[in-house]
């Protein structure tokens, strides 16, 4: 029978450095998680902006009438410290693409958002520090039935040269066109853009948009 009036057995110094040793660890290991979750979460989460934006741009031009451009900087190094913007700008005369127009897409400049008369900055999208361009260190993939004819890349619309800039027009129709400076648009029957995040997590999310129909689909692929 126990003596009630017998101290209670404490820690000792070695199972209190244990118990601590333990709980350091799996605090380590918790945010080594958190920190490979959080790139995960903002790959994610861009793309889903991304296409978010697509959509919406196609929808803004069915709505209006006026042809809406969905630009792609690549390379642009953006004010919060990540690479690539996107642009979204409405396009009423059309005229965008033309050497003449001031501004234009060959001479515009993505620091400098510019709206005036019928043409109108709808939105602006910047890739985060984790994010990229790119097709996370895969092969571009052979798309399948309905996309087979679409040749899929990083920016498959986009200007080899440059600053590596393309552009997606969605006509009041729903249409999409794709180019990649000014004059005409590509003879293509669609485009991708695939986005990636830090080296060490393999992978990409990509976005196929079609020609004929304008529509936006989205893909994960590692």
């Amino acid at each position: 029978m126990l003596n009630p009036n017998r101290p209670g057995r404490g820690f000792t110094l070695i199972e209190i450095a244990v118990t601590l040793a333990v709980a350091a660890i799996l605090a380590g290991l918790a945010v080594v998680g958190m920190q490979r979750m959080k790139p995960r979460a903002n790959l994610s989460s861009t793309a889903a902006q991304l296409t978010a934006l697509l959509n919406g741009a196609r929808q803004n031009a069915l709505s209006t009438g006026r042809n809406t451009v969905v630009m792609i900087f690549p390379q642009f190094a953006n004010p919060g410290g990540g690479t690539g913007r996107v642009v979204i700008y409405e396009d009423g005369a059309f005229s965008f693409f033309s050497a003449s127009a001031t501004p234009n897409f060959s001479g515009y400049d993505p620091a400098n958002p510019l709206a005036s008369g019928t043409l109108d900055v709808l939105e602006t999208l910047d890739l985060p520090r984790e994010v990229t361009f790119g097709l996370g260190g895969l092969a571009a993939p052979t798309l399948t039935a309905p996309y087979s004819l679409i040749t899929a890349g990083t920016c498959s619309f986009c200007a080899a040269s440059g600053d590596g800039r393309g552009a997606v027009v969605f006509d009041p129709r729903g249409r999409a066109l794709f180019y990649q400076g000014n004059g005409a648009a590509l003879t293509v029957m669609g485009g991708t853009l695939a986005l990636q995040g830090p080296a060490y997590m393999p992978g990409h999310r990509m976005v196929v948009i079609t020609t004929a129909t304008g529509s936006v689909k989205a893909f994960n692929n590692g």
